[in-house]
């Protein structure tokens, strides 16, 4: 009799081992992850890109420029004096956020910006003094000047600065202070090119956030308000309301 081990019996239904043919071949897992590597890389490379972007559009040579000149100009008493009588306002409108510079003028029982920073505003406030906002009601217009008068429903205590009673000629000398680009209390030097069409052109530099600056005399008395920059044969300057209509702004809003 032979063993069981050596007898090989097969049952109905049982399947030949040729039935077990292999399919086809999984692709390995790590050239999955690979793939998924390369995706973020890419993306992460695209996130880079767009932040260096930004960055060497902030700090241009021109911006680090005029920070380095604001800083050697606010050593002075007189300077830092104005700075304290220039701060942000804030407009909300539709839930979205905006800013803007603007200055207390004398008795800082008003203040004054540009009308485009707080046109269709919902609501607006004022940056003091510990860096806190508050609330803030216009009170007078002018949308052909782009001006606005504001007033705060507390009492300023950071000072005002003075109006001049005319503005100054052209070739005399200006100091903008203001808040460009997200920094605060920028000073720079310029000058008055010349006033053309009821407004004054400045060489001094002008960015994104310094509408509503003032521009001080060399005694510290508001000549104009920035409202504007333009770009003429490579050249960038700076545009001013002149403080004539910024004096019968004040008036026409005391008047109401």
């Amino acid at each position: 009799m032979r063993r069981d081990e050596d007898r090989e019996e097969r049952f109905d239904g049982e399947p030949d081992p040729e039935d077990f043919e292999p399919g086809p071949p999984r692709k390995p897992k790590h050239k999955r992850r690979g793939l998924f590597r390369v995706i973020a890389v890419l993306m992460a490379g695209m996130l880079v890109f767009q932040s260096a972007y930004y960055l060497i559009d902030t700090f241009r040579l021109d911006a680090w420029s005029f920070l380095t000149a604001s800083y050697e100009l606010s050593k002075q008493e007189d300077v830092q004096e104005w700075q304290n009588a220039v701060t942000k306002i804030q407009a909300i409108e539709n839930g979205e956020t905006s800013f803007g510079t603007g200055f207390f003028v004398e008795d800082a029982s008003v203040f004054i910006t540009n009308y485009h920073v707080v046109e269709g505003a919902d609501s607006v406030a004022v940056e003091t003094e510990e860096g806190d906002l508050a609330e803030a009601a216009v009170v007078a217009v002018d949308k052909q000047d782009d001006l606005a008068v504001v007033t705060l429903e507390e009492q300023w205590q950071g000072g005002g600065v003075t109006l001049a009673e005319t503005s100054a000629s052209a070739g005399s000398d200006v100091i903008v202070i203001g808040n460009p680009l997200g920094f605060s209390d920028v000073a720079n030097r310029g000058a008055i090119i010349e006033r053309e069409e009821g407004r004054l052109v400045l060489d001094a530099p002008v960015f994104n956030g310094s509408s509503g600056s003032p521009v001080l005399t060399e005694t510290g008395e508001v000549a104009g308000v920035v409202f504007a920059s333009r770009e003429q044969q490579g050249e960038s300057y700076g545009l001013a309301v002149p403080v004539e209509r910024v004096r019968e702004m004040i008036a026409q809003a005391e008047d109401n």
